[in-house]
């Protein structure tokens, strides 16, 4: 009862129960000579070392009335048994050899501690390894066992010292988290075997605490319960998820193949090296451990994906893979060289940061990509084809070749550079930028300022379908482009222009074309400024009624091939349709917009559909002027008035172009006028202002207005039928008039 020590001996030998009564026990180099059991109630133990020597003695801690007290034992334990007791007290062990020919069972609930901060002392377990009473463990040692089974139970396991646990081919589980008592400091290697299992059912090491290392040498399969948290270099093995798990690795991230069991997953790490298939994963979210940290596919740089066989462990059943993230991420994600991408893929970035994506290597396969960009930009320096594209990014366009992305999914590419200053361009002159789908149903979509901060505008800009057409295709923007605009095999084609740092909303480009019968509709007042060509192929709307649509084709032709606005009151009727210049324009269907105004042009404007003007009427000014069908400014009775001046050439007007005007109309050609249409105006004047020439019996009706005729008319042997109102309105022939006809049928009727 009043404690016992032997440290003093040379030597302490024991058989049987060595017992205090809750005082404390210190024994030196202790030998049994039998099985022997040490307690000491509420006192605390300590031995310095234990043997059972040749023999097979099993050796018993605690017990009795319950132990409570510390047994600490600071050399070498080489027992056959190790025996514990469900109690709350403590053992630690730290000798430098241990060894113990059967199953160890801890059975007390107190700290287990095993080895010291060197990490250098051996522990085998020769019957395996337990912790029944779920006893948090603290370690730092070597420990293994001889192909038998190694469990640390529920309590958790702390590491102090770098750790070695080896089952020579069995099972081997900690049944809770594993962390370690400082950060960066002691390391874990593990191995079962290659046919056994590893579990960790809790997080490895926190995000203020990681492990210095983690090494898988051999398993089956690793199961992970938690989050892993690893400041140096980690190998994973077999990975096998129970929940959605994220990976922290300092250093580079090994994994062998990977069964996420449909969880998600997230790989955070200095590098990344794939060995085995990733299957059965929802994302897979991949990121540089640093914030500004390169990530490189096809290629050495930062964390790696470096070869096209490595990518390929990424299996199909992984539903999402994302690059980086919109957290803190402001590196650089650069496709290095040829990749085949057969997954849905999403790179993000910071928005607002210094992040970018570079696509330098041709991209093929049937998976996607979105890109969530900083805003700095993303970069295309190579071709492109998958599912769909999905850009939320400033855009530069490189090398002065034509970069084609191309969609073969019905989702298209989007391009939105909204909100990002640098909006789209180039980096040199004469570079094109083609987006082409090949789908049925395809869209494209363009959306941003189009400028040169890249170091120069786009050239040529193209948006085109293949096979099938484009089920829809916009550009909302303003800015220029150096070459041509051109849309084609569109069933739709949206232009909406928006204030940007380049004039007003203006897009400028070299020529403009919307080919085959490409739909088009203004979902904005639109300004289109080319020095070619601008084309439409098919019909022309507005998205709302009323969107103004303005023109500068410089010597270039302006074509609308299609209905321009579907009819008063549709509610896809344009606004204010302006041409500034042109050569030829030619409107080969029906018009139905607020007023027509073409200020100049060098060619021949032809109108060969109805025309139907809601406010301001239709005014052309151009070389020569054709009209082959009706111009109608009376029906919604808001005053249009009707203005055709052929500046160098003959104003022709059909026997179908019959003009109903609500304002005046004033007809001028140049070298003369050519028309078989009758005119009809609300009390307004009519002016022929120009040598004219009937083609055929037409009918004037001012109802009230003036009637003139400035120069001469040859009736071309036809009718002329003339009513200026009998209340007012009068007719004037200001110079010759003949040819009316020399028999019956030729007449002047007034």
């Amino acid at each position: 009862t009043g404690g016992l020590d032997t440290t003093a001996a040379s030597g302490t030998n024991i058989a049987g129960i060595v017992a205090t009564t809750d005082t404390q026990m210190d024994l030196g180099a202790t030998t049994m000579g039998a099985a022997s059991t040490l307690r000491s109630g509420s006192a605390a133990i300590n031995v310095a070392s234990i043997t059972d020597g040749a023999s097979n003695f099993a050796l018993s801690l605690g017990g009795g009335a319950g132990q409570t007290g510390t047994i600490t034992l600071t050399g070498n334990v080489t027992v056959d048994t190790l025996t514990t007791f469900g109690t709350n007290y403590a053992i630690t062990m730290s000798g430098a050899a241990n060894t113990f020919d059967t199953n160890v069972n801890f059975l007390n609930t107190g700290l287990v501690t095993l080895g010291g901060a060197a990490g250098t002392e051996t522990f085998a377990f020769n019957g395996g390894l337990a912790f029944g009473g779920n006893a948090a463990s603290s370690v730092g040692a070597i420990i293994t066992s001889s192909a038998d089974v190694i469990d640390f139970g529920t309590g958790g396991v702390t590491l102090f010292g770098d750790t070695s646990v080896n089952s020579n081919g069995a099972n081997i589980t900690f049944g809770d988290t594993v962390e370690v008592t400082a950060n960066n400091t002691q390391s874990l290697t593990v191995n079962a075997g290659a046919a056994n299992t590893i579990t960790f059912a809790g997080d490895v090491g926190t995000p203020a605490l990681q492990l210095s290392a983690l090494t898988i040498v051999a398993a089956l399969s690793v199961t992970y319960g938690g989050d892993v948290y690893v400041a140096g270099g980690a190998n994973y093995g077999n990975v096998v998820l129970t929940g959605n798990q994220t990976f922290t690795t300092g250093g580079t991230a090994t994994f062998g193949t990977v069964d996420g069991a449909t969880f998600n997953m997230g790989i955070v790490a200095a590098d990344l090296a794939l060995t085995g298939n990733i299957t059965n994963v929802g994302t897979l979210t991949i990121e540089n451990i640093a914030a500004a940290g390169a990530i490189t596919l096809m290629a050495a740089g930062g964390l790696a994906i470096e070869t096209q066989a490595e990518w390929n462990f990424i299996q199909p059943t992984v539903t999402s893979v994302v690059l980086g993230n919109t957290s803190n991420y402001d590196g650089a994600i650069t496709v290095a060289s040829a990749w085949t991408n057969n997954s849905a893929v999403t790179v993000d970035f910071l928005s607002g940061g210094t992040g970018e994506f570079n696509i330098d290597g041709a991209i093929t396969g049937t998976g996607s990509l979105t890109v969530n960009g900083s805003g700095n930009s993303t970069n295309i320096n190579a071709d492109a084809t998958l599912a769909f594209f999905i850009i939320n990014d400033s855009v530069v366009v490189e090398g002065g070749v034509t970069r084609t992305l191309t969609a073969t999914g019905a989702l298209g590419i989007v391009i939105d550079a909204t909100g990002f200053a640098d909006g789209i361009s180039a980096d040199v002159a004469s570079t094109n930028l083609s987006l082409v789908t090949t789908a049925a149903g395809g869209v494209i979509t363009l959306t941003g300022d189009l400028t040169n901060i890249g170091g120069a505008f786009l050239n040529d800009l193209s948006l085109s379908g293949t096979v099938a057409q484009i089920t829809d295709a916009t550009i909302t923007a303003s800015g220029q482009i150096s070459g041509a605009l051109l849309v084609s095999n569109a069933d739709t084609f949206a232009i909406s222009t928006q204030s940007g740092t380049i004039g007003a909303t203006t897009i400028t480009a070299a020529s403009f074309s919307a080919t085959g019968t490409v739909s088009t509709a203004l979902t904005n007042d639109s300004i289109i400024v080319t020095t070619g060509d601008i084309f439409f192929g098919g019909t022309l709307d507005s998205t709302a009624g009323g969107e103004d649509l303005t023109l500068t084709a410089g010597t270039g032709d302006i074509t609308f091939t299609g209905a321009v606005g579907t009819g008063v009151g549709s509610g896809t009727e344009l606004g204010v349709i302006t041409i500034n210049s042109a050569r030829n324009v030619l409107a080969s269907s029906t018009i139905t917009a607020a007023s027509f105004n073409q200020v100049a042009g060098t060619g021949t404007t032809t109108f060969s559909g109805a025309q139907t003007y809601i406010i301001g009427g239709l005014t052309v000014t151009n070389t020569a002027i054709t009209l082959n069908s009706t111009v109608d400014t009376q029906t919604a009775a808001l005053g249009g008035v009707v203005t055709l001046n052929a500046t160098a050439g003959l104003l022709t007007i059909g026997a179908l172009g019959d003009i109903t005007s609500d304002g005046a109309v004033n007809l001028t050609g140049s070298t003369g006028i050519s028309t078989g249409g009758d005119v009809t105006t609300s009390n307004a004047v009519v002016n022929y202002n120009s040598a004219t020439t009937m083609t055929g019996a037409i009918t004037l009706n001012s109802g009230g207005g003036n009637i003139k005729f400035f120069s001469t008319l040859a009736g071309g042997n036809s009718d002329l039928t003339i009513a200026a109102g009998t209340a007012a309105g009068t007719t004037t022939f200001t110079g010759a008039v003949s040819g009316m006809g020399d028999g019956t049928g030729a007449a002047i009727t007034l």
